[in-house]
């Protein structure tokens, strides 16, 4: 086998596990989200997020902690389904000492059992400020966050996350980082 072909083999193999995964996360949002208008009990029309934690990232082989403060928007779309958009905040040193801003799109999936506040989503943006080496630099990004909230009022919960964050096109900095974080969720009757 000639090493054109191989490439060639390899590439069109990476390629279909890509699209096998995205078959499956489709279908499986569509089925959540068929689920989720039956379980779905919110009368709320959208949804306003603040969450502040600390993003960790490996440079060089040492864990990089950057703080992050995190807003979003949501609006109730179809059942459980919340599209909007996101602002994101990533300082350099904690609290939060030079931020850079970034933002983009966000699909959620909210669910409630009773005052429990289920929330998962997807987004897709830039983010400003990553840490790479001693410099700091802009990526596009991909990131998927898992939520728990308790709905103390029945317009409020306090809500925690667990975010993944895949960069795209940094020098030479990190490709993933992680991102746990709490705050505040309020919802628009």
């Amino acid at each position: 086998m000639t090493p054109e072909l191989g490439e060639a083999s390899w590439c069109l193999a990476n390629h279909l596990w890509y699209v096998t995964r995205v078959k499956q996360i489709a279908c499986t949002v569509i089925v959540l989200g068929l689920v989720g208008q039956a379980t779905s009990a919110s009368a709320d029309l959208g949804a306003l997020s603040a969450m502040y934690g600390g993003t960790v990232s490996r440079v060089d082989g040492n864990r990089e902690w950057q703080p992050s403060l995190w807003f979003d928007v949501t609006w109730a779309a179809i059942g459980p389904l919340h599209p909007g958009g996101y602002v994101h905040l990533l300082g350099e040193s904690f609290p939060l000492d030079n931020p850079g801003v970034g933002g983009g799109l966000t699909i959620q999936l909210r669910f409630d059992i009773k005052k429990l506040r289920v929330n998962g989503a997807f987004n897709t943006g830039y983010l400003n400020n990553v840490a790479v080496r001693e410099e700091r630099e802009g990526a596009w990004n991909i990131s998927a966050f898992a939520g728990l909230g308790y709905a103390f009022l029945s317009w409020m919960a306090f809500e925690v996350r667990f975010r993944w964050m895949r960069y795209f096109r940094l020098s030479d900095g990190p490709d993933r980082a992680w991102t746990p974080e709490g705050g505040l969720v309020f919802f628009i009757p």
